[in-house]
């Protein structure tokens, strides 16, 4: 999973909690999700900004163009079923 900014956007991936990115990436730029995240996820302050590759693929976009996107899931199967959809909360 690479996250790849297309211009400048305000990024942070978490998991579990903790933090493993946050930068405000430049066109360009890029962040690889390490493969030992369990449950990554994405809170983005330009998600038009940023291009996600899970393997060869391009995700779909993340949230509306403009607005700060949170509790995405950057698992790659959550991704490809279609963007901006917030993990479930947990117990659900």
């Amino acid at each position: 999973m690479v996250l790849t900014a297309t211009g400048q956007a305000w990024v942070r991936v978490t998991d579990g909690g903790k933090t493993l990115f946050e930068a405000t990436m430049q066109p360009g730029q890029t962040y690889q999700v390490p493969p030992t995240s369990t449950a990554p996820m994405l809170r983005v302050g330009a998600p038009e900004a940023v291009r996600i590759n899970v393997g060869n693929a391009v995700a779909p976009p993340v949230g509306p163009a403009g607005q700060v996107t949170s509790n995405v899931s950057l698992k790659g199967t959550d991704l490809m079923r279609g963007g901006a959809q917030p993990a479930a909360p947990a117990g659900q």
